[in-house]
């Protein structure tokens, strides 16, 4: 009977070691589905902030294609501005030279004008005395004419006549 309770005892043993494997064994397993259920919804959360990333993403490529499109025409219409300013200085250097030019002839042309100003002002002083001598003249003719000795200045009226034919 001992044999018997021994064994009774060993496999009591067994059965109670089996129990608590057992339960150890659920209770891993149901560690484990919790820990799957956890790690799923992260990766749920994950998957949904990764999509939400990736259409920020295409939104912010899609920003960057156009403002490199943009930003290839606003070098065209720099390059077209640099152009123009070019030309436009070219043209600020022609007109330079012909204004120097225009006042060159016309610093010569007010020293021209200024030159014939004084040669106009001597002819002027010229004719003036012209005409004084010429007055003077007619009015000493005039006496001469006027006088008594008529037939002595005669000869002298010719004189004068001739003056004034030429």
């Amino acid at each position: 009977m001992k044999e018997s309770t021994y064994s009774d005892k060993t496999n009591n043993s067994k059965e109670n070691i089996l129990k608590e494997y057992i339960i150890n064994l659920e209770s891993l397993i149901k560690k484990e589905k919790e820990d799957k259920t956890r790690i799923n919804k992260q990766l749920n959360k994950y998957q949904s902030i990764n999509e939400r990333l990736d259409k920020e993403n295409k939104k912010i490529e899609k920003k960057i294609i156009e403002t490199e499109s943009k930003l290839t025409n606003l070098k065209k219409d720099y390059d077209i501005l640099l152009n123009e300013r070019d030309d436009l200085n070219k043209k600020v250097i022609d007109k330079t030279q012909e204004n120097t030019a225009l006042n060159t002839k016309l610093n010569q042309l007010k020293t021209q004008q200024h030159e014939t100003n004084i040669k106009y002002d001597m002819l002027k002083c010229s004719y003036k005395n012209l005409k004084e001598n010429n007055n003077t003249l007619k009015n000493k003719e005039k006496e001469i004419l006027s006088s008594k000795s008529w037939k002595i200045t005669s000869p002298l009226r010719k004189i004068s006549n001739m003056n004034k034919k030429k």
